[in-house]
């Protein structure tokens, strides 16, 4: 899926969180008429003006500051974060091509 189009929910890793989501993330093509992701707390990407007013560069920017701030922010575990990442084109196309599943080609 296009970093243009990938809204990212998560639940922060505490326990008043609701166990089903809790330090979870998920990135789901941005639907404003789907409630599959109501049990999540927090949610950014496509479903914000910002995200969708960013140049390619600009919302990869802001991907990977997503990235940093759901781990040291909200407790999440940085490969939960990376294993929902990998659903963004974007993503795995830029992360290391040592890392599985990397379509770096540099």
């Amino acid at each position: 899926m296009l970093a243009a189009e990938a809204m990212i929910v998560w639940s922060p890793n505490r326990k008043e969180m609701p166990a089903e989501t809790r330090g979870k993330v998920r990135v789901v093509k941005f639907d404003p008429h789907s409630n599959d992701t109501d049990n999540f707390i927090g949610s950014d990407g496509a479903c914000e003006l910002s995200w969708k007013e960013a140049n390619e560069t600009r919302r990869l920017f802001m991907l990977y500051r997503l990235f940093h701030t759901l781990v040291m922010t909200q407790g999440i575990e940085p490969q939960t974060v990376h294993e929902a990442f990998m659903g963004i084109d974007e993503y795995r196309q830029t992360i290391s091509s040592s890392i599985d599943g990397s379509e770096n080609l540099e």
